[in-house]
């Protein structure tokens, strides 16, 4: 009997494959043997020749579903450590991505397009537990992007141009968001968390009635324009702090129609809180302006 099927015969017994591989995975987890496997691939240079081997024998792998199935199950629910983390981020530092400075071709695209139409989205039905959106409240949490972050971000987005650019939904998609849309309702707390999160500041005319504001009634009115207050949904822009339940929007004649200054009194008033509208317009004239606003002051 020759060698090669004397080891064909070994490896036929499945004992005998249980204690090799033990073997080979404990041999592998010695520190010296991970610095020898290191060194070794830092060396190795591939060739073409050998890369497309080794891309074709991977792309024959992923076509057996079994062999799909069975990865993902190993990976599931396998949360990585804080040590083995870092390292990765350590041995990461200073690559730059294969991507960098290049593009898909159309080709490749249309490739991607085609495969990817009538695929269902793996979260269609599904929504997040409330422990993982939690989750994600506390990483995001003070998290803000810093000068060059942002300057960085500008210089990519320059120049492109908007998905919806010169397009318009269809009756059928506006019938559908439509729909999906009635009967839903924020929270108080959701759209104040939105307006915070946006870091709204109060806009020239808004600062310019709050100097008014506080040259007339001095420490009485307080800009809540950016979240501090909700009142069915809608952020009032100053509310009184001495006392009376009285609220003053702004409002300016590009955003805001007639009938907008009666339906919001109507909405507060139900929480009864009394408002003055004061439009952009009135501004201009600081006589009438002081004395709209000290009537409301008095009664």
């Amino acid at each position: 009997m020759t060698k090669s099927e004397s080891m064909i015969l070994r490896w036929a017994n499945p004992e005998y494959k249980k204690r090799v591989s033990k073997n080979i995975k404990k041999g592998l987890q010695t520190p010296e043997c991970k610095k020898k496997l290191s060194l070794a691939s830092k060396r190795k240079v591939f060739t073409k020749e050998h890369r497309r081997k080794l891309s074709e024998n991977l792309k024959k792998r992923w076509a057996n579903k079994e062999y799909r199935e069975n990865i993902v199950q190993k990976l599931t629910g396998r949360p990585l450590s804080t040590k083995h983390r870092k390292a990765l981020s350590k041995s990461h530092k200073g690559q730059v991505p294969w991507i960098k400075g290049k593009h898909h071709s159309e080709e490749t695209k249309k490739i991607w397009s085609i495969k990817r139409k009538g695929s269902i989205s793996p979260m269609k039905g599904k929504h997040h537990s409330k422990a993982t959106k939690a989750h994600w409240s506390v990483i995001r949490k003070g998290r803000s992007l810093s000068e060059e972050t942002k300057k960085k971000i500008s210089i990519v987005n320059k120049g492109r141009v908007p998905a919806m650019k010169g397009k318009h939904h269809t009756k059928a998609a506006r019938a559908k968001m439509s729909l999906a849309l009635k009967g839903k309702k924020h929270s108080d707390s959701h759209i104040r968390n939105a307006i915070v999160a946006s870091l709204i500041s109060p806009n020239k005319l808004e600062r310019k009635l709050d100097t008014f504001l506080q040259t007339l009634f001095p420490n009485e009115w307080k800009y809540v324009g950016d979240g501090q207050l909700i009142i069915n949904g809608k952020c009032p822009d100053f509310v009184n702090v001495n006392g009376q339940k009285k609220l003053i929007e702004l409002f300016g004649e590009f955003w805001h129609k007639k009938e907008d200054e009666k339906k919001r009194k109507k909405t507060f008033k139900k929480f009864g809180w009394d408002t003055l509208v004061v439009w952009s317009r009135e501004l201009k004239n600081a006589c009438n302006l002081e004395y709209k606003l000290r009537r409301f002051q008095s009664t």
